[in-house]
């Protein structure tokens, strides 16, 4: 049976007889596969206030030309889309694409537009960023649940944290997508085109944070490729997401019930990877 709130979105969307089969339903969102006497759509339902953002985020990259998977409509509460299942020009990524020089390239373009293009409107918006957690109260609640108060590493960055800062707000800013996988990545099957969806951690900073958030699972080949193909980028904004990167992912993971694995990971670098991050800023 159809729940009511998904019922009563169908009827604002005005589809024909429409059967609805639950693709997933986790975190405040459900995803529906929408079979409409013979066209097929995907409704994402936002339950929760916070997640509504998506709704807005798909329209400001459209709005800046940035090419999406096409939205046919929205309300306050969700989003229709095409399915890629469904699609005769795109299909669904798959872990293999990471290996793929075509795609690899056509992947680089796509976050270099949405990089260029989303500049201007970064550093117009109010966009939640990352970079902006980093904050000496966050930092002080992570030594005390990570047990870091009294590390070298963690002693050391606090030290440098007025200069890192400083570098920090120097950086341009401009949109940044933060949520690479290849469960998010669709492909045209001539391998032409590659772009991401789902957009609810869309969010401003640094381009340098997406690349080394997509290169991080590429070889060092395809990594090459990948930068290349973009344009290249900065060592030295490499060397300060590098740095700062493990800090912010533990302010993130300090506010879940349970820690996740990536947690301890980014304990361990503090700990033993840190210091030599330190270095290489010249601080």
């Amino acid at each position: 049976m159809v729940k009511e709130e998904i019922g009563q979105e169908l009827l604002a969307y005005n589809l024909i007889n429409p059967k609805v089969h639950l693709i997933r339903e986790k975190d405040g969102i459900g995803v529906y596969r929408i079979d409409s006497e013979g066209r097929y759509y995907v409704l994402k339902y936002f339950y929760t206030e916070e997640f509504r953002r998506e709704i807005d985020n798909y329209k400001i990259l459209q709005s800046l030309h940035i090419p999406t998977i096409h939205m046919y409509a929205s309300t306050q509460n969700s989003i229709l889309l095409e399915d890629i299942n469904q699609s005769k020009v795109f299909r669904l990524g798959r872990k293999e694409d990471f290996e793929n020089p075509s795609i690899i390239k056509a992947l680089a373009h796509w976050y270099k537009r949405l990089h260029k293009n989303g500049e201007s409107y970064a550093n117009a918006s109010l966009l939640y960023s990352q970079w902006e957690t980093l904050t000496e109260t966050n930092l002080d609640k992570i030594a005390a649940k990570f047990d870091l108060a009294k590390n070298t590493s963690y002693l050391a960055f606090m030290d440098t944290y007025p200069t890192i800062k400083e570098k920090m707000n120097a950086v341009k800013k401009t949109l940044i997508y933060q949520d690479f996988f290849y469960t998010n990545m669709v492909v045209s099957k001539d391998e032409s085109i590659a772009l991401m969806f789902d957009y609810n951690l869309l969010g401003k900073g640094s381009y340098i944070t997406d690349i080394l958030n997509v290169t991080y699972w590429f070889s060092n080949e395809n990594k090459r490729l990948f930068i290349e193909e973009y344009g290249g980028i900065d060592q030295q904004l490499v060397h300060l997401e590098k740095t700062i990167a493990p800090f912010i992912t533990l302010i993130i993971a300090m506010e879940r019930k349970v820690y996740p694995p990536w947690a301890q990971e980014a304990r361990n670098t503090v700990v033993h990877e840190v210091p030599t991050y330190l270095k290489t800023l010249n601080l």
